[in-house]
C-alpha cells in the first residue's frame, strides 16, 4: 500500500509496490528515463557488476549528483506521487525535501518495480469491479480470427520489446477480455473502441501489467512453434490493415 505523506497540508501518495504504480505513469516514466536520466546515473544504472557498480556510485563527483542526479531524482518521485518538483527541490516559497529522503523515495520506487514475481498460472484480474481474462496457455481454444486480432498487433509487442511502453495498452486491449467477451472483429475496426480499452489498460497496476508481458512473451514463443497458424495469421492481420 503507497505510503501516505502531507506537505504543507496536502496530501500525497508514494509508491511501496508495484501495484502502486499503473501503465499510464510508467509510460511517462520511460519517456523522462530515456530523454533525461543523465549519463552519469545510466552508467552506474546499467553496470551488471555490483562491486563496479557501488565504486561508480562512489566516486561520482558531488556536483554531479547535487546538478544532475538529484533533480532528475525529483522529477521521478514527483511523476510517481503528484509532489511538484518545486517543492521537492525547493524555491523562494519552499525549504525542499532533505536530499536523503529523495534519493531514498526515487530507489524505493525503482525497487518496488523490482518487486514482480511471475505467476504463469494467474490468467484473471479484477478490473473496474469486473473479472477480466488471458487466453488460455498456447491460446489452444482461441479461434482464427482470435489469432489474427492479436497478429494485428505483433509489431506493437516488437515495440514493447524494444523499450516503447506507448504500445502495451493496445496489446493488452487484444489480450485481456471481460470474462464470456465474444470474438467479434467489428469492434476492433472501431477506433474509439480501442483507444477506450486502451485507456482502462493505462490505467491498471503495473503488477498486472507485468503478468501480461510475461505471458505475452510465452505466447509469443508457442505462436511461431505453429508456423501455420502463426503464417495465416499474420497474413490476415496485413490485408486488414492495408
Amino acid at each position: 500500500m503507497a505510503e501516505r505523506v502531507k506537505i504543507n497540508e496536502q496530501e500525497y501518495l508514494l509508491p511501496t509496490s508495484i501495484s502502486d504504480i499503473n501503465l499510464g505513469t510508467f509510460i511517462e516514466w520511460t519517456k523522462i528515463e530515456a530523454e533525461q536520466m543523465p549519463d552519469e546515473l545510466r552508467t552506474i544504472v546499467e553496470e551488471k557488476d555490483d562491486e563496479l557498480k557501488q565504486l561508480k556510485a562512489r566516486r561520482l563527483p558531488k556536483r554531479v549528483y547535487i546538478r544532475k542526479l538529484v533533480p532528475y531524482y525529483a522529477r521521478i518521485v514527483s511523476l510517481v506521487s503528484g509532489i511538484p518538483v518545486n517543492i521537492l527541490l525547493g524555491d523562494k516559497q519552499h525549504q525542499g525535501c532533505p536530499i536523503v529522503i529523495l534519493e531514498n523515495w526515487y530507489w524505493r520506487t525503482v525497487n518496488a518495480l523490482a518487486g514482480f514475481q511471475y505467476d504463469p498460472d494467474r490468467r484473471e484480474f479484477v478490473i473496474d469491479g469486473q473479472l477480466w481474462t488471458l487466453p488460455e496457455p498456447n491460446m489452444m481454444r482461441s479461434t482464427f480470427g482470435e489469432f489474427a486480432e492479436a497478429a494485428q498487433y505483433e509489431e506493437y509487442a516488437a515495440d514493447v520489446a524494444a523499450g516503447n511502453w506507448d504500445k502495451m495498452p493496445y496489446v493488452m486491449a487484444v489480450l485481456v477480455k471481460p470474462q464470456g467477451e465474444v470474438y467479434d472483429p467489428y469492434k476492433f475496426d472501431d477506433d474509439s473502441f480501442i483507444e477506450a480499452r486502451a485507456e482502462t489498460m493505462r490505467r491498471q497496476p503495473m503488477d498486472l501489467v507485468y503478468q501480461v508481458s510475461f505471458f505475452l512473451l510465452e505466447r509469443n514463443e508457442n505462436l511461431r512453434a505453429d508456423s501455420l497458424i502463426y503464417m495465416l495469421a499474420r497474413l490476415l492481420a496485413t490485408s486488414k490493415r492495408a
